[in-house]
């Protein structure tokens, strides 16, 4: 059969031929739409500017066959081979490529958007400028690849094998490249803002001034990487290796830095503020002259570096948090109530934007805030304590707390805790107690039914970012079991026991300020 009586066949309404060979054959500009190609043989045929809009052409071979400006959305491809193709400008979007063979094809500008390409072969293959947005990519082979300028939002490319790729000012936005194999890969000034790169190998490869904004790269590989300039802000950085990685004026502000080995690492200029930051290892050939640690990341205020052991006693820090123990199990009423509290103090201040992590066993439930600067955490544990019964009676255990620290601070000018403290601290301090005035807690209804949750016994703890422990407020009977609804007004007037300035200058003496 030739061409002329396919398409015979075709206009009689004929749409199965499977298994045809038509290799070599002339086919530029028809419209075959449906047709059924199964197993058919087009190697080295012309379908330039085609319609096979939901054709079927599972297991066809069409190597060396031009396609360039065909029509093949949704169609079936699976297994089909189409090596060394030229598909410049086809438009494939939504069709079904699990297990075909594109090697070295030419892809330019073509639009696989939300294909299907399932342990595709596309090593070597020209995909400039191509449109993959929420394609399917599982499991495929992209190595060595050109995807320069290429698009690929949201696209799952989980365990796929791209080593060697030049994805330059590609964008992979929210996309899915957990476990992708990405060694040597070119991504110079590629988009990664909000990818899943969890696992990801990205071992010596080209990141300067990529943008990965948001990007979880938990236990990513990133040894021998060039990250010079990249955006890693609020990117989330766990267990991450970054030996001898060059991260010279990386933005990391607001990260989330925790476990990762910077051995060898170069970290000259990098920008950490709100960072938080612990658990990282450093050697004797890690580099870092200074870092910017001003708020707006413009090197108003630099932090220098002369020995390889102050790294370490920089950087190594823990989250600020305050934890409150609550002596009762969380129940869905009062935590829809801890909810509603928590949005009206959202309102009044940016310390509370974000929630508390929760920690409910059968006996009690833990509240940690974090916070960035060690001076915000009597004002965060003020303002925390807002929706509990026993609130006044904390509150005030807090206010005496900053004020035997402010009289200190003044009967001895020898202290060995900085005067520029007391103006932080106290403000922050101030400002909420005086916010709080003007709002009425959700919770306060609860106190009068049956639910116990907001009655019950709390312990304050106040955790500095070097985990330096102060417990500034605890109920009198927090931790004794008792039916503690048979006499709630007897230990609310029972005040708790205040923190002794020792305490409280072996807490600051520990905390590191701005």
């Amino acid at each position: 059969m030739n061409a002329q009586e396919l398409l015979g066949r075709y206009d009689q309404g004929i749409r199965d031929f499977t298994g045809i060979k038509l290799n070599e054959c002339n086919l530029t500009g028809v419209s075959l739409p449906e047709i059924v190609l199964q197993g058919a043989c087009l190697n080295v045929s012309n379908l330039s500017s085609a319609n096979l809009i939901r054709s079927n052409l599972e297991g066809a071979q069409l190597n060396v066959t031009r396609l360039s400006g065909a029509n093949l959305s949704y169609a079936n491809l699976k297994g089909s081979k189409l090596n060394v193709a030229n598909l410049i400008r086809v438009i494939l979007a939504q069709a079904d490529l699990t297990g075909a063979s594109l090697i070295r094809a030419e892809m330019v500008r073509a639009n696989l958007s939300r294909a299907q390409l399932v342990s595709v072969n596309l090593s070597e293959a020209d995909l400039r400028e191509s449109n993959l947005n929420w394609a399917n990519l599982h499991s495929a082979n992209l190595t060595r690849a050109d995807l320069r300028s290429g698009t690929l939002t949201g696209a799952n490319l989980t365990q796929a094998n791209l080593s060697g790729v030049n994805a330059t000012r590609a964008t992979f936005q929210g996309a899915n490249l957990k476990e992708v194999e990405l060694r040597h890969g070119n991504l110079s000034r590629t988009d990664f803002r909000g990818a899943n790169l969890r696992g990801a190998n990205l071992r010596w490869a080209d990141l300067s001034g990529a943008n990965l904004a948001q990007a979880d790269l938990t236990d990513a590989k990133l040894s021998g990487a060039n990250l010079t300039g990249a955006s890693l802000e609020g990117a989330i950085l766990v267990n991450t290796g970054l030996v001898h990685a060059d991260l010279s004026h990386a933005n990391l502000m607001q990260a989330t830095w925790i476990d990762s080995d910077l051995s060898g690492a170069t970290l000259t200029g990098i920008k950490v503020s709100g960072t938080v930051r612990y658990g990282l290892t450093f050697s004797e050939e890690t580099r870092c002259d200074w870092i910017d640690v001003s708020p707006n990341g413009d090197q108003l205020k630099i932090e220098q570096f002369t020995l390889p052991s102050q790294l370490d006693q920089f950087f190594n820090r823990s989250p600020a948090r305050v934890r409150i123990t609550v002596d009762c199990p969380l129940s869905p009423v009062a935590h829809q109530a801890l909810a509603s509290d928590g949005y009206q103090l959202s309102k009044l201040s940016p310390l509370f934007e974000v929630p508390p992590c929760i920690e409910i066993s059968t006996r009690k439930t833990v509240l940690t805030y974090t916070v960035a600067q060690n001076t915000l955490l009597p004002a965060l544990a003020y303002g925390a304590l807002f929706p509990f019964q026993i609130r006044a009676e904390g509150q005030r255990a807090i206010l005496d707390a900053i004020a035997q620290v402010q009289q200190h601070l003044s009967d001895a000018p020898e202290s060995p805790l900085p005067r520029s403290l007391l103006a932080p601290l106290s403000g922050a301090l101030t400002i909420t107690a005086q916010r709080l005035r003007t709002l009425t807690p959700v919770s306060s209804e609860l106190a009068l039914g049956t639910d116990p949750f907001f009655q019950s016994p709390v312990q304050v703890e106040l955790i500095n970012s070097s985990n330096h422990r102060l417990e500034i407020y605890q109920s009198p009977h927090f931790g004794v079991r008792q039916n503690f609804t048979e006499d709630i007004s007897e230990t609310l007037e029972t005040p708790g026991l205040p923190v002794s300035l020792t305490e409280l200058l072996i807490f600051f003496q520990h905390c590191r300020f701005p």
